[in-house]
């Protein structure tokens, strides 16, 4: 099964999808398949310390975080406020 492992580090959250049966990624799989989001998270940890990657070390956690749902609203009522220009 193709799968896509994203790790959020503000949180230490893992996100688990199966990119044949879920395309959109609208089903987290990682509580459903913890040792699965666990192996690729240390492969990706693993790889990044064998690159020497950079990784943050503190992630500010006062980062709103909006659903995709609420972000496209957000957009949506921007575009139809009318533009104010300053004099």
């Amino acid at each position: 099964m193709p799968v896509k492992l994203i790790h959020f580090y503000e949180t230490g959250e893992h996100r688990l999808f199966n990119l044949k049966a879920d395309i959109a990624e609208t089903k987290n799989l990682a509580a459903a398949k913890p040792e699965l989001a666990s192996t690729l998270a240390k492969q990706h940890a693993d790889y990044l310390s064998e690159v020497g990657a950079e990784v943050p070390k503190q992630i500010r956690t006062t980062i709103p975080t909006m659903s995709l749902g609420e972000q496209a609203e957000a957009k949506a009522v921007n575009r139809a406020k009318p533009s104010q220009s300053v004099a």
